[in-house]
């Protein structure tokens, strides 16, 4: 984490532009950026953008504005987060959700061809830092990322590690979190070593706030972070059936439907791309929606 936040520090003082940070879910992918935004242009504005809570046809107004009259609701002209951004940093947070229409204009203003708003006749030049976030590896096929835009994103790659590979930073970070308002005993400290953060910073924050409101005491015990963490090995438990009968349903579907994925999504009563990304999680290759059975 000491070379992370060195290669951020560095990336920050060049205005270093696009910058993809990746990792796990909770690994601080948001907080990577923010540190960039404070280093680099702590007075200029802060945008972040979620590109899985916005539909595709709205996502396109959101990140480049529109003009009056552009689309049935386009009461007003809308600036976009480029503009709003101005000199500062513009988080794209879960870029891999981009629809791919919306992806090749993306790679356009990257390469600094400028932004049209939507429904404008003239383009703008942003001028702010790109920082990009993903959990997903961009980079495989069954992502369904244009490889052109990966590359341009890339450029100045960060990758978060996940906690359980920080040897130690779960009880450095367990006591920011607390700051002071309560201590941790050693076999609470050794839980939080044992434990392997499934939800990474995120959910040992979390554990932390639970726990400062539910230990009466001025030391928080093994025994009161021992309940969550069973929590999670029994849902484990649950989840890896889940998946193995999700995995054997996606098969017979793909069977029954000779290998046609659009016919098997419907008979999954699912669309196509998430099929094709169940697939993916489950390590279904598409030599396998071929197979068929001899008998019936």
């Amino acid at each position: 984490m000491q070379h992370v936040r060195e290669l951020l520090g560095t990336l920050a003082l060049a205005r270093a532009t696009p910058i993809l940070v990746t990792g796990e879910t909770g690994t601080g992918k948001e907080l990577a950026a923010r540190m960039i935004h404070e280093i680099a242009t702590p007075e200029e504005p802060f945008v972040a953008v979620n590109c899985a809570a916005i539909t595709d046809s709205l996502l396109e107004s959101e990140l480049f504005g529109h003009v009056r009259g552009a689309f049935t609701g386009a009461t007003d002209n809308r600036l976009g987060a480029f503009r709003a951004a101005g000199r500062g940093v513009l988080l794209l947070d879960e870029v891999s959700e981009m629809a791919a229409g919306l992806q090749a204009k993306l790679l356009r203003v990257l390469d600094g061809y400028g932004a049209r708003a939507v429904g404008a006749d003239t383009e703008y030049r942003p001028d702010c830092i790109v920082v990009a976030t993903s959990n997903r590896d961009l980079a495989h096929p069954a992502c369904g990322f244009r490889r052109d835009l990966y590359h341009r994103l890339s450029a100045f790659p960060v990758h978060m590690p996940a906690l359980r590979e920080r040897n130690g930073d779960a009880v450095l970070l367990a006591e920011m979190f607390l700051a002071g308002r309560k201590r941790l005993t050693r076999l609470a400290r050794e839980a939080l070593r044992r434990y392997p953060w499934p939800g990474n910073v995120r959910e040992l924050r979390n554990m932390m706030e639970r726990a400062v409101l539910i230990e009466l005491s001025d030391a928080i015990g093994e025994r009161t972070l021992l309940p969550y963490m069973q929590e999670y090995v029994a849902a484990e438990v649950l989840n890896c059936d889940l998946r193995r009968a999700e995995a054997q349903l996606i098969r017979a579907a793909l069977r029954q439907a000779n290998g046609d994925k659009v016919r098997a999504a419907g008979m999954l009563g699912i669309c196509r791309s998430a099929l094709y990304d169940k697939m993916r999680r489950h390590g279904i290759e598409l030599g396998d929606a071929k197979e068929q059975t001899g008998t019936r």
